[in-house]
C-alpha cells in the first residue's frame, strides 16, 4: 500500500492528491479519544429473572486512538465490584449511575462518572450506551460515552433461563469528547 488513501470525486473520475480518511467523517470532530476494547461482567451469584441480593464484578481492556491532546494508547478499568440488595437481568440493561478510574497506558488516571442514556435492540445484539463525564484526572471537562454491547444469546436466553447468568463477555467503546465552551 502507498501508505496514504486516495479518493475518487464523483462524476469527475478525478482522484485526490492529498491522503485521505475514509472513515474522517465518522469521528466527530470533538472527540478527543476513542478506545475499543472488552469487558468481562460476572455476576455472582448468576443474574436471572429471579429478584435476589448479588453483585456484578466489570473489568474492561482498550486500545485507544488519541485524536486531540497528549496520546495515549491503551486503558483499563480494574475489577470493580457493586452489590445490589435485589438484581435482576433487567439490571443488565442499565443500572444506577456509577463512577470508576480508567487506567492509561502512561500511569495517568481518569475519573469517569456515567448514566445510562440508551439501550439498542438489534437482531443478534444489544447495546447498552451510558454517558456523562469526565470528573478527575486526565482528561478532566470532558464528555464521555461508553457502550457494551450483549450478544442476545446471552441476555434473553442465559440471563432468563432458571440457572441464569453467570458472566458475560461484551465488545465496549469508550469515547471521549470536548464539551462546548458555555457562552459568556
Amino acid at each position: 500500500m502507498l501508505g496514504a488513501w486516495l479518493a475518487l470525486f464523483p462524476g469527475t473520475g478525478a482522484f485526490a492528491a492529498e491522503p485521505v480518511n475514509p472513515w474522517a467523517h465518522l469521528v466527530p470532530s470533538d472527540t478527543a479519544v476513542t478506545c475499543f476494547g472488552s469487558n468481562r461482567t460476572v455476576y455472582s451469584p448468576p443474574i436471572s429473572s429471579v429478584p435476589q441480593r448479588g453483585s456484578m464484578s466489570h473489568s474492561s481492556h482498550y486500545s485507544c486512538l488519541t485524536l486531540v491532546g497528549p496520546a495515549v494508547s491503551s486503558a483499563a478499568v480494574a475489577a470493580t465490584s457493586v452489590d445490589y440488595p435485589s438484581y435482576t437481568c433487567d439490571m443488565v440493561l442499565g443500572s444506577a449511575p456509577e463512577r470508576f478510574t480508567v487506567i492509561w497506558n502512561n500511569g495517568e488516571h481518569s475519573e469517569l462518572s456515567l448514566a445510562s442514556a440508551e439501550v439498542d435492540v438489534q437482531a443478534t445484539t444489544t447495546t447498552v450506551t451510558y454517558s456523562g463525564e469526565v470528573v478527575a484526572g486526565k482528561f478532566k471537562g470532558q464528555g464521555a460515552v461508553r457502550s457494551w454491547s450483549f450478544r442476545n444469546e446471552d441476555l434473553w436466553e442465559r440471563c432468563l433461563s432458571p440457572e441464569g447468568l453467570p458472566e458475560a463477555n461484551v465488545f465496549t467503546i469508550l469515547v471521549l469528547t470536548r464539551l462546548p465552551t458555555p457562552a459568556p
